[in-house]
């Protein structure tokens, strides 16, 4: 499978930015289509989750959105992302343990997951549950991590 994500430039959005794999032909010698990366994206903050899913969406991924990590989970039983972002606090089930429950299900063992807070003043202990933090005030920088993250996987 072909992997990429768009960019916005000097021509606009929709500039391809990455080729995330190597791409090559299809079974009928055909060229596949690129796919854009599908992000979960989990946060209580609706203005932080809708204004992350926007800026996603500008850089041309596809986003899910979940308010919570139960409804995350739910989505998930549907859906499966390619990468996973979600706030480290929120109520009931928090990121830690939303992140340990996502690396129990075996079709998502190797998706990168990246959590993030605006609370934690340093990382919180990895203990292999999730691959990336970044703190909240970092918006910008999810579109890097998810980049750099995708690209080694496919």
């Amino acid at each position: 499978m072909l992997w990429k994500h768009c960019a916005s430039g000097p021509t606009g959005p929709g500039v391809p930015l990455a080729a995330l794999g190597t791409g090559g032909a299809g079974a009928l010698g055909m060229r596949q289509q690129p796919k854009c990366a599908t992000v979960l994206v989990v946060d209580d903050a609706v203005d932080y989750l809708q204004g992350c899913s926007i800026l996603l969406q500008h850089y041309g991924f596809d986003v899910i959105a979940a308010r919570s990590g139960e409804e995350a989970l739910q989505q998930l039983a549907k859906r499966t992302p390619d990468a996973i972002v979600t706030d480290y606090m929120m109520p009931g089930m928090n990121g830690v343990e939303l992140c340990r429950r996502i690396r129990s299900l075996p079709h998502l063992k190797r998706a990168p997951v990246i959590l993030m807070s605006a609370v934690l003043s340093r990382e919180p202990e990895r203990d292999g549950c999730f691959d990336d933090y970044i703190r909240k005030d970092g918006f910008l920088q999810i579109v890097d991590r998810l980049t750099y993250h995708l690209k080694g996987r496919h």
